[in-house]
């Protein structure tokens, strides 16, 4: 977590290595291959499991806080807050919301996964609707889902679901960018063609698209922001610090330095 700048780098060569060989390859020969095989699966080893997280979390969970002792130290030092099931051998000095519990069962940490899963789906929902998303009143969605379970009788297939899933999501994803989007640019957009700013960790294809939006196309920009125009994009695109957190800034000097 505090040396989020690196390992950021670190996935985005997780991430070319991935494309790299899930493609053709052409041009590789087979030792090339082997090796960025093997360099590929001890990134993946490392880091498989926070390569989508985007950046630094708002909140951390945490089953054994003994075993996971160094993260609980780094997320304190950063100020991000901790939810953590806290044994009677716990320490429960630097968790903000203890929650009492045994941490060795397995159906225990079976039962608190389910849980804080739920509660997380749950407040991105009530997210969504104080934002004024209603994903239910979107048509697209409901009328397939009306059909399939017709038609099935009222038992929905694996199939027939993840047929429905994907429109589901895109539906909601559709509705969240047309509420989020910023109403007109804050700065003025340079000449040029823009710089592929997806290469900041953190930001896609979405976020890059209202970037420009605010009139944000190059790099450079980005690592000349003042504070004074960091708090103008946070309130335009509610970050909530999201640009110092993940350091955009440092990102960006290093980027253009690479290039």
């Amino acid at each position: 977590l505090t040396n989020w700048k690196t390992i950021s780098r670190s996935i985005q060569r997780l991430r070319e290595l991935d494309e790299t060989l899930s493609g053709e390859a052409t041009g590789l020969t087979k030792k090339e291959r082997l090796t960025l095989t093997r360099e590929r699966d001890k990134l993946e080893k490392a880091l498989g499991g926070i390569k989508d997280m985007g950046g630094v979390p708002d909140l951390i969970f945490v089953i054994d806080t003994n075993k996971e002792a160094i993260a609980i130290k780094e997320a304190a030092r950063l100020g991000i807050p901790i939810a953590a099931v806290v044994d009677s051998n716990c320490d429960p000095d630097h968790i903000t919301f203890p929650i009492p519990g045994n941490d060795d069962a397995g159906r225990a940490i079976t039962l608190y996964c389910d849980l804080v899963a739920r509660a997380a789906i749950d407040g991105i929902s009530r997210a969504q609707g104080d934002a004024g998303i209603d994903i239910g009143a979107a048509e697209d969605v409901a009328e397939p889902a009306l059909e399939v379970a017709t038609n099935g009788a009222g038992d929905v297939t694996m199939a027939a679901a993840e047929a429905v899933e994907p429109q589901t999501m895109e539906a909601a994803q559709a509705a969240a960018d047309e509420e989020d989007e910023p109403t007109g640019p804050l700065f003025e957009t340079p000449e040029g063609e823009p710089d592929d700013l997806k290469k900041i960790s953190g930001v896609g294809p979405v976020l890059e698209q209202k970037l420009h939006t605010l009139g944000i196309t190059k790099l450079d920009q980005v690592a000349n922001f003042s504070d004074e125009e960091i708090e103008k994009i946070d309130s335009a695109l509610n970050f909530k610090g999201r640009i110092q957190r993940d350091d955009w800034i440092g990102q960006a000097r290093a980027l253009i330095g690479e290039e």
